[in-house]
């Protein structure tokens, strides 16, 4: 993907002024409000080219191609966010782990399972118990 190269949109704006104005930029997750993708991220599209509007932000930000096999993980959970310092680039199975892991280390998945027998998550995590307890379901894989 080339996110320099020049395109003109339908309003006369180049690929950069075109994406920028469907961004809105915060001091946090820079919200894309753009089309979106049926996954439930941000289309980015230009001329005859299309893009996931986290890809370009990140690629465009950095002025780098994303390595063939990697993709981008969004730090903060957001789908549509696309400030790049909110991204961060993995590869697919370690992308699908911190997602499964709710983005928990193996080791703090240990110390929620640790906190839990004893009692003591709620007040070392703030968590809410439903989370907490889901997280207990699932933890098996981890011990």
């Amino acid at each position: 993907m080339s996110t320099t190269r020049e395109y003109v949109s339908h309003a006369g704006l180049t690929a950069e002024e075109h994406f920028w104005a469907q961004v809105n930029v915060s001091d946090g997750c820079w919200l894309w409000e753009g089309p979106v993708h049926s996954a439930g991220y941000g289309r980015f599209l230009g001329g005859d080219d299309q893009w996931l509007a986290h890809r370009w932000a990140f690629e465009y930000h950095h002025s780098l191609e994303i390595p063939s096999g990697l993709v981008l993980d969004h730090l903060c959970e957001v789908k549509l966010c696309v400030n790049p310092d909110h991204l961060e680039v993995v590869t697919q199975q370690e992308n699908v782990r911190r997602y499964h892991a709710g983005g928990l280390t193996h080791a703090e998945w240990r110390q929620v399972y640790k906190l839990w027998v004893k009692n003591t998550w709620f007040t070392f995590f703030g968590a809410l118990a439903g989370w907490i307890a889901m997280v207990v379901i699932f933890l098996v894989w981890v011990l």
